[in-house]
């Protein structure tokens, strides 16, 4: 496995690509809410 990302037809790689400050954003979105309700529950019990 190479580390280079090439983009490869067939790969999930068919949506236009954001740019990387876009992509910070989206990402740092979806942690966020992946880990929200674990947060709210850690600050309920305390």
């Amino acid at each position: 496995m190479s580390g280079a990302q090439t983009k490869t037809p067939g790969n999930g790689d068919e949506q236009p690509r954001l740019s990387p400050g876009e992509n910070m954003i989206a990402l740092a979105k979806a942690v966020e809410e992946h880990y929200k309700p674990k947060t709210a529950e850690k600050e309920q019990t305390r």
